[in-house]
């Protein structure tokens, strides 16, 4: 006969089983956490380099509003300027100087808007009409 019981032999195969699939469900948790760590590891570079494209859009659009910002202040003051010894005409239309300055300016932020390099301001109180005396100051009639 057998020296060892039947049941502890039988015991023992099932013990050595539980511990087999144990250590392989352990083995197989591992390999599952490393492929998940590759997946979080490659998503975070992806996500990374997300951030820095917008940051640089970021830098590059305060760069472009500042520009902006500094065409839009010369634009003015060239207005201030074409307008301080002029009369204003009664149905309040702009100044053929004026206007054009402006229609220079608009085409000049969508040149910039599109990429396209924009041209400067353009000399338009040098162009515009003689300025009249500043005692004629009114509306025109």
């Amino acid at each position: 006969m057998n020296p060892i019981p039947i049941t502890w032999c039988v015991a023992a195969a099932l013990a050595t089983s539980a511990l087999g699939f144990g250590a392989g469900w352990q083995a197989h948790s591992w390999k599952a956490d490393s492929a998940q760590l590759k997946t979080v590891k490659k998503e975070t570079k992806a996500i990374d380099a997300q951030n820095a494209h917008s940051v640089a859009a970021a830098a590059s659009y305060e760069k472009d509003k500042a520009d902006a910002e500094s065409v839009r202040e010369r634009t003015n003051t060239e207005i201030r300027t074409i307008y301080r010894d002029r009369v204003v005409r009664a149905d309040c239309d702009l100044d053929p100087a004026a206007r054009g300055l402006l229609d220079q300016a608009i085409e000049a932020a969508n040149q910039r808007t599109a990429g396209e390099p924009a041209t400067g301001l353009p000399e338009a109180a040098a162009s515009a009409d003689p300025v009249r005396p500043a005692g004629k100051r009114g509306v025109d009639q």
